[in-house]
């Protein structure tokens, strides 16, 4: 169900993981968000990274484990929170209060791991690194850092996603996703996107496209000769260029729309897509006659390749 009270564009948060070693802290900062937000979050103590480092600590080897930490990596919807104390801190707190799984070597192996990781991650925009400071302090921090994320813009996304694909070897992530809701006012939208140099032809010709497959839908101009309502699940767009799938539905009193790109560059042309794919959007909405009847759009990207040309 779409939630109400959406303004403009709102990037959700899906799960923000809290990691760290043992004796970090993360329990104690979850606690304090829980406490200032009354649950506002999905919070959750770990991620797949704490089970690929456990899993070497122990020796155990774990089928696709480095595919399930990329997927959920390469969700920009979640957050990603490395608390990286000193050692002697976290030394500390365990020889304060101990550990049922660790002893020192257990509990240095794994802080060393959660380290380096912290190293390897912290240039993803959707990654913060925490170090040592107050617990308020440390609190009010995160919660400004993911309060920033939730209320991304167009230009804030695509700066994200550049940045991401600035981290990966070659310039290139595979299968990066994001979602974003607009309260259905589209106050961002801009027709002036379709005279966009480069891409006009283009992104009239998929609009054009995706508009004539609604509207002879809706008109029982199919294999079928049966008019469709906005609950059909035939408004479908696809091709095998870089915008390769678009598909449009209405469910739960929301227009959710998903992209699929097979390729794109993320420098060059992602920006430009990323607001024709919100232009067309508020097109769409339109066109299923939905306002003032639906209090949401939905719209969830996949990009099979994002990359940098270098």
């Amino acid at each position: 169900m779409a939630e109400q009270g959406v303004h403009l564009i709102y990037f959700p948060i899906r799960t923000v993981f809290i990691e760290g070693a043992d004796c970090s802290g993360k329990t104690t900062l979850i606690s304090n968000i829980h406490k200032k937000t009354k649950y506002k979050w999905h919070l959750f103590d770990r991620s797949q990274v704490s089970r690929g480092i456990f899993a070497s600590m122990y020796d155990r080897v774990l089928p696709f484990a480095a595919l399930h930490e990329r997927e959920e990596i390469n969700d920009l919807n979640n957050s990603f929170v490395f608390l990286v104390p000193e050692w002697q801190e976290v030394r500390n707190r365990f020889l304060t209060r101990g550990d049922d799984i660790h002893d020192m070597h257990s509990l240095r192996y794994v802080y060393d791991r959660f380290h380096e990781k912290s190293e390897v991650m912290t240039g993803l925009p959707n990654v913060l690194t925490v170090q040592s400071g107050a617990k308020d302090v440390i609190c009010d921090s995160v919660l400004q850092w993911i309060e920033k994320r939730e209320n991304h813009n167009l230009e804030n996304i695509s700066s994200d996603i550049l940045e991401f694909c600035r981290q990966y070897p070659g310039g290139e992530a595979v299968c990066l996703n994001f979602s974003l809701v607009d309260d259905g006012n589209f106050n961002d939208a801009d027709i002036e996107i379709l005279n966009h140099e480069a891409e006009s032809e283009y992104y009239q010709k998929i609009l054009l496209q995706i508009s004539n497959k609604i509207s002879n839908e809706f008109a029982g101009k199919n294999e079928y000769d049966k008019p469709q309502t906005i609950f059909s699940r035939r408004f479908v767009y696809a091709d095998d260029s870089c915008i390769s799938m678009i598909h449009a539905m209405y469910r739960e009193n929301a227009l959710e729309l998903n992209f699929v790109f097979r390729s794109t560059n993320v420098e060059e042309t992602f920006p430009y897509d990323l607001k024709f794919c919100y232009y067309l959007s508020s097109e769409v909405y339109k066109i299923f006659g939905l306002v003032p009847k639906v209090n949401a759009a939905i719209m969830r990207f996949t990009l099979n390749s994002a990359h940098i040309v270098w």
